[in-house]
């Protein structure tokens, strides 16, 4: 690899970084698979999905938003308990 090239691969890393901090992101690298992910390794997809929608669904419930059913569901839960 030149010079040119791996000063360009460590300042595309660096950028991908900081942008997911800005994002409060993951960005997700190590996948063992090529461009074809959802195909080659579908569980780091899934799991991927199922973490954001926990995640937006706990902030949903912190800030009142009981819309989708998933606050009432633990709220009832809470009660029976």
């Amino acid at each position: 690899m030149t010079l040119l090239a791996t000063v360009a691969v460590v300042l595309l890393s660096a950028a991908q970084d900081q942008l997911a901090t800005l994002l409060d992101a993951e960005h997700i690298t190590h996948t063992n698979s090529g461009h074809f992910i959802q195909g080659e390794n579908p569980g780091v997809v899934i799991d991927s999905v199922r973490e954001v929608v926990g995640a937006a669904r706990k902030k949903a419930c912190a800030i009142g938003a009981r819309s989708h059913g998933q606050c009432v569901m633990t709220e009832k839960h809470a009660h029976h308990s």
